[in-house]
């Protein structure tokens, strides 16, 4: 099913990390972590940080969450860098710790999925044009960062 706005999202990383949860997989906890930005961003969208765009921000938005659920829901076999992310996970004689699994994750979710979703939300009159709402997406993520840090603490092993 393609995800036609960013509700249609929202549930998908939760259900990762629920499967995650079940089976033991290391790759839910960047599920989890994925799951609570988006609400942050959604909310953030719906109370007009974003400006006036709402409409080209849920769709960005919507077309950003969607990659990585896509490189998830591939069995893993989706771009390098996610298949990277993942088969670190999947490597019984890797001990990852959570956190690498989480920059990775992020890596390839910024450095790739990142231009993937600004260049189909376009058209941009200047390359400078979604500058703004890339920002508000850094202090979302640093308002996140404690409340991750608490959750792995807790649930670590």
């Amino acid at each position: 099913m393609t995800a036609q706005n960013i509700d249609d999202v929202m549930d998908r990383p939760a259900g990762i990390a629920g499967e995650a949860g079940r089976t033991g997989d290391r790759a839910g906890c960047f599920a989890a972590l994925y799951r609570q930005v988006t609400a942050e961003i959604r909310t953030a969208v719906r109370s007009g940080l974003f400006g006036d765009r709402p409409p080209r921000t849920d769709r960005f938005g919507t077309l950003f969450a969607s990659r990585y659920y896509d490189a998830w829901r591939r069995d893993r076999s989706g771009p390098r860098c996610w298949r990277a992310t993942f088969a670190l996970l999947d490597d019984a004689g890797t001990v990852a710790v959570i956190v690498q699994h989480l920059v990775l994750g992020g890596n390839a979710h910024i450095d790739l999925d990142l231009a993937v979703a600004a260049a189909q939300t376009g058209p941009h009159r200047s390359v400078h044009a979604p500058r703004h709402g890339f920002l508000l997406i850094n202090d979302i993520l640093a308002r996140v960062v404690p409340a991750v840090q608490d959750s792995l603490h807790a649930t670590s092993p």
